[in-house]
């Protein structure tokens, strides 16, 4: 009977030299790194919303410690990943209080935004608008969809 080959496990130091080298941006966690579909890592680090000074990692300056709100658009193949495991992920991050998700294929924005010990959903449409409350944000989706 086949096995499967176990993924490789990495080290944070491998990663950030990995993604220093990489033109697209990648992922790590608990060892894995998993490639991110389109984006450059200058383009991920303007992906996210900081409250104060921004706090490096002493590895990597452009890894933030601390985001407020992050965003991500999503595309077809890893959307899923987006949703679910990175989704939670994320949520471990005691400074994070939201995370917006943009659709590339339809006028659909998601946010999940931190309230107290829970989190809150939402989805907004066509006609509709988002607001992100930990940066006093309103997000019309007519107009990121233009």
């Amino acid at each position: 009977m086949a096995q499967l080959a176990e993924r490789p496990r990495f080290t944070l130091a491998q990663y950030l030299e990995l993604e220093a080298a990489s033109s697209t941006k990648h992922e790590f966690f608990e060892g894995h790194i998993f490639a991110m579909a389109g984006g450059t890592p200058d383009q991920a680090a303007r992906s996210v919303a900081v409250s104060g000074a921004p706090q490096t990692d002493p590895q990597s300056a452009t890894t933030v410690l601390n985001p407020t709100v992050i965003l991500k658009v999503l595309s077809e193949g890893p959307a899923r990943y987006d949703r679910g495991d990175s989704l939670d992920h994320y949520r471990q991050s005691p400074a994070l209080r939201a995370c917006v998700l943009v659709t590339h294929d339809e006028s659909l924005i998601e946010v999940h935004q931190r309230s107290g010990s829970t989190w809150l959903h939402a989805q907004r449409r066509a006609g509709e608008a988002a607001r992100i409350d930990a940066i006093g944000c309103l997000l019309e989706v007519n107009e990121i969809f233009a």
